[in-house]
């Protein structure tokens, strides 16, 4: 019960945000060094790893299962890799 609250707590918690950024980019008070698509894409990739987390304390069967590790194995190459990239750019720069 508890894991389940925490990953409904995330998925809240990430829509939120996502909500959050699209009415602010929307009202145009969100500044264009911001980068929407970068912020968007770590946002998709914590919502698969909170909604891979909500399926793995669900009550296990086939679908559950396998959907819970390629929900897991997605959301974090969604989130990890902009990052890697970003970085990279940065230290190429420096």
């Amino acid at each position: 019960i508890v894991a389940l609250i925490f990953s409904a707590i995330a998925i809240f918690s990430v829509v939120g945000a996502l909500i959050g950024i699209l009415l602010l980019h929307q009202r145009g008070t969100l500044r264009r060094a911001a980068q929407i698509e970068f912020l968007l894409l770590l946002l998709v990739g914590l919502g698969l790893v909170s909604v891979g987390s909500l399926l793995m304390a669900l009550e296990p069967s086939d679908g559950t299962c396998i959907s819970s590790v390629w929900m897991i194995n997605v959301g974090y190459c969604v989130q990890l890799v902009p990052t890697l990239i970003r970085v990279s750019a940065i230290i190429s720069i420096v």
